[in-house]
């Protein structure tokens, strides 16, 4: 598991996607996941397999408009409830 010292790790994606694979196990391919990278079109395809996972566990309410830190507001509150269910 990656641990996240800086805010700006989250920009990368990387963390979501293992979050989103704890929460449900396999919706996330981890293999194509890229931690350690500064390249844009790299984070950018993490946010996509972890649209993909969204889409795969039917949660459609996930705008991709969202600025990093409410995205991270939001899906630290969804962590916490599908952690509780």
């Amino acid at each position: 598991m990656q641990v996240i010292t800086k805010v700006i790790n989250l920009f990368l994606g990387a963390a979501y996607c293992q979050y989103m694979d704890m929460l449900f196990p396999g919706s996330v391919p981890m293999k194509r996941v890229k931690f350690r990278t500064n390249l844009e079109h790299e984070y950018i395809q993490n946010f996509k397999i972890l649209q993909a996972a969204f889409k795969k566990m039917n949660v459609d309410k996930v705008n991709n408009c969202l600025l990093m830190f409410s995205f991270y507001n939001i899906f630290c509150t969804f962590f916490k409830i599908m952690l509780i269910t």
